[in-house]
């Protein structure tokens, strides 16, 4: 009797971790899924509304341009898609926020009033992605963007992550 009840809870123990490590595959599987499936997997489309829980961005620009360069969109323009660099320099210098060529957030801090439109500026030869509290948009090699900042509960800090960093910037709306 002691052998077969030996060779029981032997059998038992090996079905016990046979299925915890299916468990933990499972749970690998999902997580990885998840994160993924977060993550954006193409360019954001020029005018494209983004939502997150707390805030909203809506880009209005993608534009790939090394400074005093025109560039001409495929889709039908409006009045800010048709801007040159130059002019968006202009247009929103005080309101810009730099990408250095290793994703440094210039400036680190910014401090905006609620539903501004901000420039996102690639100061670097690769395209990359930035992300706004986890919306992801991408930036063309010297390309920019026009990003319109938006929450519903005030005051609101957003984070900027770029490429593989996290928490590289914030902008506290208000």
């Amino acid at each position: 009797m002691d052998g077969q009840d030996g060779q029981k809870k032997f059998s038992t123990g090996i079905q016990i971790a046979a299925v915890v490590v299916v468990i933990i595959i499972f749970g690998a599987l999902y997580y990885y899924s998840k994160n993924m499936s977060s993550q954006p997997t193409e360019q954001p489309q020029s005018g494209q509304q983004t939502t997150t829980s707390s805030q909203q961005a809506s880009s209005t620009n993608s534009t790939k341009t090394k400074p005093g360069a025109t560039t001409k969109k495929s889709t039908a323009p409006t009045p800010e898609q048709s801007v040159t660099y130059d002019q968006a320099i202009n247009t929103y210098g005080s309101k810009r926020i730099q990408f250095d060529p290793s994703c440094g957030v210039i400036p680190s801090y910014s401090n905006y009033l609620n539903n501004t439109k901000v420039m996102f500026d690639n100061r670097y030869e690769k395209g990359r992605w930035f992300y706004l509290d986890g919306k992801g948009y991408y930036l063309e090699s010297y390309g920019f963007k026009i990003v319109t900042l938006y929450s519903k509960t005030l005051p609101h800090t957003v984070k900027i992550d770029c490429g593989a960093g996290k928490n590289n910037g914030q902008i506290l709306l208000q």
